[in-house]
């Protein structure tokens, strides 16, 4: 291990409404092997300006007038900082006391441009926070060396590196900021650096609707650039969602999560209807054709109507109002092969029958009993 003597790091996090959350880091800070000499907290325009009863002497808190977005606040924070190591760490992630006594030694070589571990979602045990652990943000399990990307939930840069790069500028999203941050290392020729012993977690628990839309807003580039002619979109649907949704179908049948399944096809549903109208507005697209996606599922889950109402308010918000009685009778051929890969889950005792008898009131009692933390996903809408 390094020795931390002339070693200075700076911890560098933000808030926006994530107070508790924020504390909760601060708390954990105490325990950590190897504590920060600096802690710079960036209140991103929070409804009230964030305050602390106590904190550290090392701590200072930088509130912006507005909220401007993590990816200001976590660009603004390791510009202020003064150390040569800048640790970033998200308020809703927690490390392990000695994830920094871990990951030190790997900073100081010279072409290591980042440093990271571990990352699993470790929010609790309801049904969300147990699919995020199968298929959320969970990066890098038992690697150790050089990889292609680190999340932004915790690491560790040397500050001549963040300065010799520019940080983030150049950044115009206000999200993936971390996705950037190590296309822009590795180009110029450093490492990022995994280390398996240093563990974090993150500990935000979500709503089903943040989860949705934030993994929308992950994928939307992906998709918008992708997006093929009007006559082609179908298949497109088909080979590059449907198919994705019967694999996760079949993993989620393996680990006995029926509910698992109906929040796959939610989002699939939702970013179909989003790039949708991204394809109307800016590709020529016909309304038509999304109308038509909306009545193929509401046809789709005519049998099932409990299930039928809550795919309509997690993957349209509910919005149906513009459509006639005569237009929900049939499924569009146009759709045809994509609903047809997916009658397997209309058979009684299937998956969508099990969810009519018993998922869709575990989803509403789980919404009553769970005071689910703010993500800022649910008001963000992609530029």
């Amino acid at each position: 291990m390094t020795s931390q003597k002339n070693t200075t790091v700076t911890l560098c996090t933000y808030t926006y409404n994530d107070k508790n959350l924020l504390v909760g880091l601060l708390n954990d800070v105490e325990h950590w092997t190897v504590k920060p000499d600096e802690i710079i907290i960036i209140d991103d325009g929070s409804d009230i300006p964030l305050t602390l009863d106590t904190a550290p002497d090392n701590c200072r808190i930088v509130r912006l007038d507005s909220n401007m977005g993590l990816c200001h606040a976590k660009n603004l924070g390791p510009n202020l900082a003064t150390s040569k190591y800048i640790l970033s760490v998200d308020c809703d992630t927690r490390i392990s006391p000695d994830w920094l006594e871990i990951c030190l030694p790997h900073a100081e070589k010279e072409d290591v441009g980042i440093v990271g571990g571990v990352l699993v979602q470790d929010a609790g045990d309801d049904i969300i926070s147990r699919y995020l652990m199968h298929f959320g943000d969970n990066h890098n399990a038992d690697i150790n060396g050089s990889v292609d990307f680190i999340p932004g939930n915790a690491r560790l840069i040397r500050h001549d590196v963040w300065k010799h790069i520019g940080g983030l500028t150049g950044h115009s999203r206000k999200i993936c900021e971390d996705r950037f941050l190590c296309i822009k290392l590795s180009a110029l020729g450093y490492k990022l650096y995994i280390d398996k012993l240093a563990s974090a977690s993150q500990v935000r628990k979500l709503s089903r609707h943040a989860m949705i839309k934030r993994f929308f807003n992950w994928n939307y580039l992906a998709h918008i650039s992708n997006m093929p002619p009007e006559n082609e979109f179908t298949d497109y649907v088909f080979f590059e969602l449907i198919l994705v949704f019967l694999k996760f179908y079949v993993y989620a049948i393996k680990l006995n999560e029926p509910i698992f399944i109906y929040l796959n096809f939610i989002d699939m549903t939702y970013t179909i209807n989003n790039i949708l109208k991204y394809a109307i507005s800016n590709l020529g697209y016909s309304k038509e054709l999304s109308t038509s996606w909306k009545c193929s599922v509401y046809e789709y889950l005519s049998l099932f109507p409990s299930l039928q109402q809550l795919t309509i308010d997690d993957a349209f918000s509910g919005d149906f109002s513009n459509l006639s009685p005569r237009s929900v009778l049939k499924i569009d051929s146009r759709w045809s092969r994509c609903f047809d890969s997916l009658r397997s889950l209309t058979k009684t005792d299937g998956v969508w029958d099990r969810m009519e008898r018993d998922g869709v009131s575990r989803i509403k009692d789980e919404d009553e009993s769970i005071e689910h933390d703010f993500s800022f996903h649910l008001k963000y809408e992609p530029e």
